[in-house]
């Protein structure tokens, strides 16, 4: 298929199914976001409550506020936290989830897949 072929048969009555291919391809992102989420048990901690700014979430999983705070604003995007007017961050019903006494196993699940599974699938080619 040459270039203007693929420009052609790009008419308005397929950019729906576009825009759902788009989110499919950010999703192998999302799996990984959750995974990390999962690993350092982040849900459990902002579940806590005890200090849900990003420097006090940082200084209890000893890692880079910078770092922390993306991995946050990816998860706030897809719904799983969300950021109150004072900086603190809240768990969302999704986010619960992940926590590890959720009776979901969803944690296990989204650590086996962004770890376990990833790999697998990244050796398609």
């Amino acid at each position: 298929m040459n270039d203007s072929t693929c420009a052609l048969s790009l008419s308005a009555p397929v950019e729906a199914p576009m825009r759902h291919l788009e989110q499919l391809i950010a999703a192998a992102s999302l799996t990984q976001v959750i995974g990390v989420a999962a690993e350092l048990q982040l849900m459990d901690l902002i579940a806590g409550g005890a200090n849900n700014t990003v420097a006090g979430l940082a200084r209890s999983l000893s890692c880079s506020e910078d770092g922390l705070h993306r991995l946050l604003r990816a998860l706030a995007g897809a719904g799983y936290v969300a950021q109150d007017a004072d900086g603190r961050w809240q768990l969302l019903a999704p986010g619960a989830a992940l926590c590890a006494d959720s009776p979901s196993g969803n944690r296990h699940l989204a650590m086996w897949w962004s770890s376990q599974r990833w790999a697998a699938w990244g050796r398609l080619k």
